[in-house]
Formats: C-alpha cells, structure tokens, sequence
C-alpha cells in the first residue's frame, strides 16, 4: 500500500528499517542500548545479554524501556551479601533462566524455624519498590517474600504458588503481585510496595510448606531454587539487571532514524501503524510510543502509552491541538496489539486492531514535521516506553478502514509467522 518508512524489528533485519529506494539499509541515527541490560531470545526463550547499542530484539519486536536500577547487590549469588538461616545453601546447582548452571539450591533445616535468605537494602521512605526473583520447585513449591517492617507499613508479605499460580498477600498492603511462568519450571515472583520510612531493612525470601506459616519443621531433602533477585524504585519489575557487586543502572533505550525532507513522514497527512506490546504492569502517565512531532510541538503528530495502559492520539497544527483521542480499550500486559493513527486536515483517528476507537473531524493539518523519528520516547529524549514495538509503518497518505483493517491482519500473520 505504499509505505514510505517499514521497520519490522525482527532477528533479520535489527534496526535496519526499509525506506523508500533503499531497501532495509537504512540504520537508525541513533541507537542507545545500555550493555547492563538484557532481553529474552526469540527462540530459546532464554534470557541473553544485552550488547551495547544493538537492539533488543524478542518475540515480540524491539524491546525499548526506561532507565532502572536494581538495588539487589548480588542478584545471583545468594552466598555473598545474602545472609541465610534454617537452611543449607549450594550455589550453582541448576540451570537458570539464561541457560547457565548459577541458579543455588536452598534445603531446610530438620529444625521448626524459618527457611530463608535476607539481604539489607536501603530504602527511601516514599517510592514504590518492585521486589523480584526467579524461583523453581525442588521439592517445595511455593516461595514466601517479604519486605522490611521498619521501612514498609507491615512488613508487606506474598506467598507465591507454583502450582496454582497464584500471589496471595499474607500480610500488609502491596501495590500489585503477580507470578509469570517462565520455560524449564521456572517462575517469576513479583511484589510491589510503597516505602514509608527511610532506612536500611531486609528483603527476605523463605522456602514454604504447604501453609501459609513462615517457620515450619523442615525436610533436609525439600526446599527451591533462587536466581535473579532484582529490587527497583517503580511500580513494576523490568528486564532483569544482572548485579554482582553493588547495584547496577540499566540506562533507557533510544531509538531515532532520519526524517530528511520528510523522506520517511510527511508533515500534512498520513497513516502511522505497529504492533504494540507494554510490558508487565507498565500503565504510565505518558510514555511516547513514536513522536513525530517538530522540535517546537507546535506541528506533528505523537503516539503515546497513557494512563489506564491506553494509547493516546495527539497531534498539533500550527501550534494548536487538533486531536487529542484516546483508545477507549485498555491494553493487557504482554498481549500485543495493532495500534493506527491518520491525521490530516479535518480527519484525526485511532484505531486499535483495526476498530475505530475515537475521532476529531475539525482541525488544520500539521505544517510541520520533525526531521528525526523518534521510536520509545518523546522529541525530547524523555517520556521512554516500557513495550515491545514491532512491524512500524508510515504512509504518506490516509488509509481507510478497510485497509488499515487488512494491514492491521497482516501483521497479526507475520507475527504468528515470526
């Protein structure tokens, strides 16, 4: 149908995106990935290291996030900085998430007492934390995690359930839990809180019988796997950050590619389409999902990840907003969708897997547009998504319904494909 900008972001083709009497040779004219971070293989399904400024390609497109930081000081070894009681610790015993055999074996003692490991972090008494591992079943399936009583109001408490799948709060209030399946047997806890006191406290993990009681008589031979513990300031837990010494910031990603002459998006009209996947619990204010946008705001249109995981249509003319439209639909965490957006004079919409959601019929069209595409952030290099964004597309014409309809099918095949 004529597209002048098609960036797939698979394992092929990276962040060479195809454009108009190139082919895929165009490179992005910036391309930020910080080393610190990591991403999930396409295939393996394991989780891989990231390599600097090379995109984080998954199943599910490119994965972009904001700036985090996991406190955890050795997020692996629970042998080091950990401190352990009522059991019996082996580290590297079982092979974890990335493929490697570094995940430890927690056993109980034969004594009633609590069966865990602790580790002193530093709080600052007003943020939300997400608390995070990776547990496995070795012979206990279920995981206790805790946070501090001095610096949360309680002492926040979540039993997660291997077999039911399920994150039951046992104690204080918690922001969210959730448990994700992840391959060969192993689960992601996760726990979020807000800290009300700032100090230094423990985050405590223990081994769990099949109550919900804390100190039990244990079984020498019964106990979990432990790996890839992560502590950060927010309200949901990003791609795990390997830590070894002391905590360790994984800077967000930035992705831009050139709009010379409008060669890629033209300023007066056109139709802006990709497959759009949030991370878990990522409901942000306002997140850019792709702004084009003049440097000034006044002219272009910006799509955004919004409160309530919706996305958000806005686009100026001549300094004054002409649409601003919401998607009616709320997104689901890792369930990808087909987002569009048109815009030019009179004709302002979003689509969501094909369906209108929302419209504006008045308003000039932009006059403007930016000479950069700026793909998980805002024209000011803030505002960075937490998604995977897939199958980018720009036209330089309006695409009705029927035909973002079957553009919108075309993508949900090459996705399937993929």
């Amino acid at each position: 149908m004529g597209a002048l900008f098609y960036a797939p972001f698979d394992t092929e083709h990276g962040s060479n995106v195809w454009t108009r009497g190139r082919g895929f040779q165009t490179a992005p004219s910036t391309e930020t990935v910080d080393a610190d971070g990591t991403f999930v293989g396409k295939r393996d399904r394991l989780i891989h290291p990231a390599r600097a400024n090379v995109l984080r390609v998954e199943q599910l497109g490119a994965l972009l996030e904001g700036t985090r930081t996991n406190i955890c000081k050795q997020s692996e070894d629970f042998n080091t900085t950990w401190v352990d009681a009522g059991i019996t610790l082996n580290t590297n015993q079982a092979v974890a998430p990335d493929g490697n055999t570094t995940a430890d074996e927690l056993l109980e003692s034969d004594a009633t007492e609590e069966h865990r490991v602790i580790q002193s972090i530093t709080f600052d008494g007003s943020s939300v934390y997400t608390f995070s591992v990776f547990a496995k079943a070795n012979g206990r399936t279920a995981l206790h995690m805790r946070f501090p009583s001095g610096q949360f109001v309680g002492a926040p408490h979540i039993r997660f359930d291997f077999l039911a799948l399920t994150a039951t709060t046992l104690a204080a209030t918690v922001v969210s839990s959730s448990i994700e399946a992840w391959p060969n047997g192993w689960f992601r806890c996760i726990a979020s809180a807000t800290s009300d006191v700032a100090a230094g406290g423990n985050v405590l993990l223990n081994t769990s019988d099949a109550t919900n009681d804390l100190s039990y008589d244990g079984t020498t031979t019964l106990g979990l796997y432990l790996w890839g513990a992560q502590v950060e300031a927010a309200t949901f837990a990003s791609s795990y950050i390997p830590t070894t010494t002391g905590s360790v910031a994984r800077t967000a990603d930035a992705l831009q590619y050139p709009n010379t002459a409008e060669s890629n998006a033209k300023a007066v009209r056109g139709t802006l389409m990709c497959l759009f996947t949030p991370v878990s619990g990522a409901a942000p204010a306002a997140a850019g999902v792709v702004d084009l946008r003049a440097a000034d705001n006044a002219d272009g249109p910006l799509l955004q990840h919004t409160t309530g995981s919706k996305l958000r249509w806005f686009v100026r003319a001549g300094g004054a907003t002409v649409c601003d439209k919401s998607t009616s639909t709320s997104l689901t965490s890792g369930l990808p969708a087909v987002v569009a957006g048109v815009w030019e004079r009179n004709n302002f919409r979003i689509y969501l897997n094909g369906i209108e959601e929302d419209k504006d019929t008045d308003g000039a069209e932009p006059e403007d547009i930016n000479p950069v595409l700026f793909i998980g952030e805002q024209n000011d290099g803030g505002s960075d998504v937490d998604a995977n964004i897939a199958h980018l597309l720009i036209f330089g014409r309006v695409l009705n319904e029927g035909e973002i309809g079957q553009v919108t099918q075309e993508i949900r095949r090459r996705t399937q494909n993929a």
